[in-house]
């Protein structure tokens, strides 16, 4: 009977620790436990965080209080790792900016649709699994490329300040925005996209841009480039200019 009751306990025991999320870095489940960080109510920014995700006061994250929610904003927490982010797997918006991050891997959490982590040591970023993704910031970082080709329901992108030579969006049909300034930028294709409403390209080695193809083209910085000149023929909607 003895041996039986050991046995229950043991089942028990490790079927609860399972239930608890790892999370390595200190810094990280800091900010998860014993910060505001998510929204319990109406969706709001973050400025609207009214709650932790220790719902319980156990000093934990446990699945089941991963797994609720749907919006997590940490900022200035000096976090270097986001492992244990594969656990908030209806995470849709997600903001993780001025940390320590020099990587970041959200291929578990395939809702999400808004992704910012602006400020931090990003050398590459995995969103390859991020099909719902529609709005991307990844300004001042270290990334000298970026794969954005699966991520197809795009709308906005911001990776101005990192170290890129070139970028291909020529599989984001629904991209309306792009910032992309001080980068090394010496050529850029946007001849696939008929609705480009932004388009944010200043300070690079730019020395010829084609929008004859962007006709709802609304605003345009160039400025800091190496052109001689530039054709806005095309581009009759146009209502903000720098050059």
């Amino acid at each position: 009977m003895k041996k039986i009751l050991f046995i229950n306990i043991l089942i028990i025991c490790t079927s609860l620790q399972a239930q608890i999320v790892n999370i390595p870095d200190p810094n990280f489940k800091n900010a998860l436990v014993n910060t505001p960080c998510v929204i319990f109510g109406p969706l709001g920014d973050c400025g609207d965080v009214n709650a932790t995700i220790d719902l319980n006061n156990d000093g934990e994250v446990q699945v089941a209080e991963a797994e609720i929610v749907d919006f997590l904003c940490i900022g200035f927490q000096n976090i270097s790792s986001l492992e244990g982010i594969e656990a908030f797997v209806n995470l849709e918006y997600l903001y993780v900016y001025d940390n320590d991050l020099t990587t970041i891997d959200t291929s578990e959490n395939l809702l999400l649709k808004i992704l910012h982590c602006d400020g931090n040591n990003l050398s590459n970023i995995n969103i390859s699994q991020n099909t719902t993704l529609e709005v991307l910031s990844v300004q001042y970082n270290q990334l000298t490329e970026i794969g954005i080709s699966g991520t197809s329901n795009l709308t906005s992108l911001n990776c101005s300040n990192n170290q890129l030579s070139s970028i291909d969006i020529s599989n984001n049909p629904q991209l309306n925005f792009l910032a992309i300034g001080y980068n090394e930028l010496t050529t850029i294709d946007l001849s696939q996209h008929p609705n480009f409403g932004g388009l944010s390209v200043q300070n690079n080695q730019l020395t010829s841009i084609d929008l004859s193809q962007n006709p709802m083209l609304k605003s345009l910085n160039i400025s800091n480039n190496n052109f001689s000149s530039i054709d806005l023929s095309q581009n009759p909607i146009l209502e903000r200019l720098l050059i």
